[in-house]
């Protein structure tokens, strides 16, 4: 049991999201924010200026071996992993090789007695929540179709690209989530080509197996905002969520060309605003936790699923088949975890559903799909090219299974060594 004093926090990583929970830690009474660490001293230090007493660092051991701290937020990039001894939040993905995240996170925190959360934050935003209220109150009766929207305003620096985990891991995986299907098949995508040399999916779709069935959009070039809509049809009515925006101020005008009706405002263009209240109550739910001594709301095995769900949705969209979660979690080495999410439930899978028809190289998803567009020339400036990247077909069947086998191999490469 925690005392009454305030829970001292580290927090390594002064990115965009160690910034986002940092503003969270300062709004919670039963923590302080005491160290916050950064490959960039220059940012760190920024970061910590901004709290009084703070102090800051490079050397993330610093941060988890200083005196006053009791946990640890963990907002590295994703290709980071946790090494700490004290209790952890760790964004996800907890890591982008599943390996590494068995290994570094969710066993090695189980055994040393480290409360490890995953921090899933569309678990605490109010919407969600609701929507997952309604469902287990069976206010809109058994669930039938389930569909999640998810659209970022613009795709990440090419820096973030190079480091990240793509859209599967660093985006869908949130979404993916909540639905908790046991299989899902990716409808189409679409490639932005930074360069000749890297390109990266932003957008696809999917369709998730189950009866009922759920779908799921993720796109990160939305000119109009950050768009994160769900909507759940039941046998007794449905219910949705609509995208949050900075006012609530409408406009119904004419201006004789025409009729305007709708909010003043786009929507929220950036997920640190719009999803600002979940990052505090998902610290508050964290704090009260460790005060408490009560498991975390969030788990690492939570964090684990989100990542074979990110996983498998990446296999299908290189594939084009349905992609079983079995496949990518391995068993024995990894047994199905009960099901814990406060969100969208389980959906059983039904045997009957049909695979998709994928008879095209590229899934059109739009008009634009069947036009070719020629590759940038070497040298050439290529942050506007766009091309479809092909997610089916071809003689490559060898090279996916060996990739499968690694996959299962550094799995048990991994628990055998814990």
């Amino acid at each position: 049991m925690v005392d009454d004093n305030p829970i001292g926090v580290g927090i390594i990583g002064a990115g965009r999201i160690g910034l986002v929970h940092l503003e969270a830690l300062s709004s919670c009474p039963d923590a302080r924010p005491v160290i916050i660490s950064n490959p960039t001293l220059s940012k760190a230090k920024a970061a910590a200026e901004t709290y009084p007493g703070m102090a800051w660092t490079s050397d993330d051991t610093e941060v988890i071996n200083h005196p006053d701290v009791d946990a640890v937020w963990i907002c590295s990039p994703s290709q980071a992993s946790p090494d700490s001894p004290l209790r952890a939040s760790a964004a996800p993905p907890i890591a982008t090789d599943l390996a590494e995240t068995i290994k570094a996170a969710v066993n090695l925190c189980r055994a040393k007695g480290v409360k490890l959360m995953t921090a899933l934050q569309r678990r605490f935003d109010p919407n969600f929540s609701r929507v997952k209220r309604s469902i287990a109150e069976g206010t809109i009766g058994e669930t039938i179709v389930v569909k999640l929207c998810s659209r970022d305003p613009a795709p990440p620096p090419l820096k973030y690209v190079q480091g990240g985990g793509g859209i599967f891991k660093d985006m869908a995986i949130h979404d993916l989530e909540l639905a908790r299907c046991p299989r899902v098949f990716c409808l189409s995508a679409l490639c932005f080509s930074f360069s000749q040399a890297i390109h990266d999916l932003d957008m696809a779709r999917f369709l998730m197996a189950s009866e009922p069935v759920a779908t799921l959009e993720v796109w990160d070039q939305a000119p109009y905002g950050y768009d994160q809509r769900a909507e759940v049809l039941g046998t007794k009515g449905m219910m949705m969520t609509d995208n949050m925006h900075p006012s609530t101020a409408r406009i119904l005008s004419d201006n004789q060309s025409w009729v305007v009706t709708g909010h003043a405002d786009m929507p929220y263009d950036f997920f640190m605003s719009r999803y600002k209240e979940a990052y505090k109550q998902e610290t508050l739910a964290f704090v009260r936790a460790l005060r408490r001594d009560e498991p975390a709301p969030c788990s690492g095995r939570d964090g684990l699923v989100a990542l074979i769900m990110a996983i498998g949705a990446g296999i299908s969209a290189e594939e084009g088949r349905w992609v079983r979660f079995e496949e990518v979690r391995s068993p024995p080495y990894l047994p199905t975890p009960p099901h814990t999410s406060p969100h969208l439930p389980v959906l059983p899978i039904s045997p009957h559903l049909p695979t998709p028809p994928h008879t095209s190289r590229y899934l059109p998803i739009s008009p634009v799909a069947d036009r070719a567009v020629p590759a940038p020339a070497p040298g050439a400036a290529a942050r506007g090219h766009r091309r479809h990247e092909g997610v089916g077909g071809g003689g490559r069947d060898g090279r996916r299974r060996r990739r499968l086998d690694q996959h299962h191999a550094r799995i048990g490469h991994a628990v055998g060594e814990i």
